[in-house]
């Protein structure tokens, strides 16, 4: 649906044709008008072009750098995504098969039970 939006920015008169929403025009619009008033008050000795120019720049410096963020948020996204389906595997993986101590570690385990009292099971015999 085509929108007719009739709007004001530093004192001229517009006439704007879109397919966004009337209020969200005039949102920007004002925003823009805010942005550029400022900017005249703390520059009022440059014309109002420059000030205009400033905004501007501004917003797209904004702009520029917010799609820089996203993309570096797009990577971690993509990054932590395959890390998460990595790790769902591994989880998948160790409840298919039962843990199972290797060899080695079983001798270990075994002789550490051996040479230590504590877990020695045929050491009844206690000493007073």
């Amino acid at each position: 649906m085509t929108n007719t939006v009739k709007t004001q920015i530093c004192s001229q008169n517009l006439t704007i044709v879109t397919d966004e929403p009337v209020d969200y025009i005039n949102d920007l619009a004002e925003e823009l008008n805010s942005k550029i008033n400022q900017s005249v008050k703390e520059n009022s000795f440059k014309p109002l072009i420059t000030n205009i120019i400033f905004c501007a720049l501004q917003y797209c410096d904004d702009n520029k750098k917010l799609h820089k963020e996203i993309e570096k948020l797009k990577e971690q996204l993509d990054f932590l995504s395959q890390e998460n389906d990595a790790l769902k595997k591994g989880i998948q993986n160790a409840v298919k098969q039962p843990s199972q101590k290797s060899a080695r570690q079983q001798s270990f385990f075994d002789r550490d039970i051996q040479n230590n009292p504590r877990h020695n099971r045929g050491n009844h015999n206690r000493q007073h």
